[in-house]
């Protein structure tokens, strides 16, 4: 993952949901705090290597960090069954590019192969996404990551290393 600051107007966003229309998931869900108002903002690269991958093994698919250069564009959402999961859309080519390296270079178990980068705003309950949409961002953002972020698991514990 590429991991951002979180733009001013995503926290303007999250303000503005009432804490009614969020989606928090059920009571295992809850604990694991996966759902709700995100607070970590990132795009996700590829999902769903092995764990057995190495960070240094990706080293050669990605650029300098200072090189992912993201423009947001639009507030839209993801339909799922359960929930609807409000994002910004985001433009990166040298994102682009190492989603594609990795994706020829590597297994990867997934049921999303199509590159769509985003940055999760939250997730809400079914129906309330669509009032939060826009086609176009009043003032276009242009944003720099200030690092990677390669998540996996061990025996079931989730872990992180950070990268610049």
């Amino acid at each position: 993952m590429l991991d951002y600051k979180i733009p001013e107007f995503i926290t303007d966003i999250q303000k503005t949901i009432p804490e009614d229309e969020i989606y928090f998931g059920n009571d295992e869900e809850k604990e694991d705090n996966i759902f709700g108002v995100e607070d970590e903002a990132h795009i996700t690269i590829v999902y769903g290597l092995e764990n057995d991958i190495k960070f240094e093994d990706l080293k050669d698919h990605l650029f300098p960090i200072n090189d992912y250069k993201t423009i947001l564009v639009d507030v839209s959402m993801f339909d799922n069954p359960k929930f609807d999961v409000l994002k910004v859309a985001a433009k990166c080519p040298v994102a682009a590019k190492s989603n594609k390296a990795i994706m020829d270079n590597f297994d990867v178990h997934t049921d999303y192969k199509d590159f769509n980068p985003h940055m999760t705003i939250a997730y809400l309950k079914k129906g309330f996404g669509e009032k939060y949409k826009k086609d176009i961002l009043n003032k276009i953002d242009t944003i720099k990551p200030y690092g990677f972020n390669y998540s996996y698991s061990i025996d079931g514990e989730d872990k992180n290393e950070y990268h610049t």
